[in-house]
């Protein structure tokens, strides 16, 4: 199944959310789609293991909500510049998704979708980001919806959406965020 970026954008709609009230921890997220030799791929991030939260895991570019970030979508464009090098020139914000929660550390996080118009290599932050992890958008489709597993992190047999690719696993909040995206493009 062929994608065109028209396509993307007619599927997607931009809104920027409101904060949910009485919710402390907030975060952005974007979903970076990228056309590389002709095929769609999402852009996620390994996190640092020297990270206090998330270490090691494997999510979207972005982070915590800072107080003078005017909007969550100047989060997610501001972190994803600082972690990985792709700033507010080199993608098109296209759309966002609904608000999901993380389950042991309670963030809100909000994604927004965008179109990456720079080709890699890309500037990590390495003090955040262990490395990228291109993933064809054609193999996600394949295997969505994504189903439970188990997996061990931190000590404790966790059971979680997970989706296993080159050795890396995609599990979480980040897997649940894609449950909700993957439908979309069906």
């Amino acid at each position: 199944m062929f994608i065109t970026e028209e396509y993307l954008k007619s599927i997607f709609s931009l809104n920027i959310p409101k904060e949910e009230e009485n919710q402390k921890r907030i975060s952005a997220v974007i979903i970076p789609f990228l056309l590389k030799d002709g095929e769609w791929f999402l852009i996620f991030e390994k996190k640092a293991k020297s990270l206090r939260k998330h270490a090691g895991q494997i999510s979207f570019p972005g982070g915590i909500k800072e107080p003078n970030d005017k909007t969550l979508l100047h989060t997610a464009v501001r972190e994803t510049c600082e972690e990985i090098g792709i700033c507010e020139n080199d993608i098109e914000i296209i759309g966002n998704l609904e608000p999901t929660k993380t389950l042991t550390t309670n963030y809100a996080i909000y994604p927004f979708v965008g179109i990456v118009n720079r080709q890699p290599p890309y500037k990590i932050n390495t003090d955040e980001v262990e490395k990228l992890l291109f993933v064809p958008l054609d193999f996600l489709i394949r295997h969505y919806p994504i189903k439970k597993g188990k997996l061990k992190y931190q000590g404790k047999i966790r059971e979680t959406l997970l989706i296993e690719y080159e050795g890396e696993i995609i599990w979480g909040a980040t897997a649940r965020i894609l449950n909700k995206l993957l439908p979309k493009l069906l």
